[in-house]
């Protein structure tokens, strides 16, 4: 006989919205002092959620506590793409079209940080840094065995970027060359796609020249010594 229980919608709401709310404390005290601005809309949000979910207005509560997650993401990213540098080789940053798109989960488990480069010859190569990336156990599973995959060109080969693991697809069949490196950094996914790039070799190049040791900081991931 099958028993059902049916849990209380006040029950099952504080018990997932009551621990986000302490997660959220926890996350904006750590921040720095020159974000006291950033603390304070955050520190509004969470409790203005907690006041809410108190009323049992959960959706309201809900609304409120996505809010101090989104703003928890930007500054996130924002330390991502300070990591980051403005300049690599003959490759200069767009900074002004430097993104963070917030997908809502915590802890930057749910952004995607997006720069482009580019030079004088055309060549432009954007970098996607995506932590907890649904992709990132395929990109896993290739590395760790890529002798499975050699009938499968499409993909890629698997290279090293300095004695880090990458995935490298490049493409001079066009007009327009393509290059296309994906690389695990911890739980994150890093993603550069090039085009108009001259060889495969300068694509790592280019992969090479970032720190990685200042970018896994950022993330909150412990990254080898190269």
């Amino acid at each position: 006989m099958l028993i059902k229980i049916e849990i209380p919608i006040h029950i099952m709401m504080k018990k997932f919205i009551l621990p986000a709310i302490l997660l959220l404390g926890v996350a904006f005290s750590s921040f720095a002092q020159d974000q006291d601005k950033e603390k304070e809309e955050i520190n509004k949000h969470v409790l203005k959620s907690q006041e809410l979910l108190e009323k049992g207005k959960y959706r309201e509560s809900a609304s409120e506590m996505q809010e101090a997650i989104n703003l928890i993401n930007d500054i996130i990213g924002a330390q991502i793409l300070e990591s980051l540098p403005e300049t690599i080789n003959d490759l200069e940053s767009s900074t002004a079209e430097d993104q963070t798109t917030s997908l809502g989960s915590l802890m930057g488990a749910g952004i995607t940080v997006t720069r482009n480069y580019h030079n004088e010859k055309g060549e432009v190569i954007m970098v996607t840094i995506t932590p907890n990336s649904p992709q990132l156990n395929m990109v896993e599973t290739f590395l760790a065995n890529p002798d499975d995959y050699k009938d499968a060109s499409h993909i890629g080969e698997a290279i090293k970027v300095g004695k880090r693991d990458a995935m490298l697809k490049f493409d001079d069949s066009n007009e327009v060359t393509f290059g296309f490196l994906q690389m695990p950094l911890g739980n994150t996914l890093i993603t550069m796609r090039g085009d108009r790039i001259e060889s495969p070799e300068s694509m790592v190049k280019f992969a090479a020249s970032f720190d990685y040791k200042a970018l896994g900081k950022a993330l909150g991931v412990v990254v080898a010594e190269e």
